[in-house]
């Protein structure tokens, strides 16, 4: 397995176990692992209206999990644009 993959299949892991939680708790008792994701994506480049719209607390679930599934494909994806986020 190449280097590349294996730091895909590393970020993918922790991603899908969030993704499920969120969908199963909302973003009750995950704040935390959300606001890392947050970071990471800034740390990546990835910023704009869907990191946005995840950081913000007081936005309603449903559009705070359609905003993690933006930034965590574009987290993800090795061949996305890093403005992905930003163009949503």
């Amino acid at each position: 397995m190449s280097t590349r993959i294996s730091r895909l299949a590393a970020r993918v892991s922790p991603l899908v176990r969030l993704g499920y939680e969120l969908d199963a708790n909302g973003f009750g008792g995950c704040e935390a692992d959300v606001r890392r994701l947050i970071r990471t994506a800034r740390a990546q480049g990835i910023d704009g209206p869907a990191v946005g719209v995840l950081a913000d607390i007081t936005a309603p679930d449903v559009a705070r999990l359609r905003a993690f599934a933006v930034v965590s494909a574009a987290l993800v994806s090795p061949t996305t644009p890093r403005d992905l986020a930003s163009a949503s």
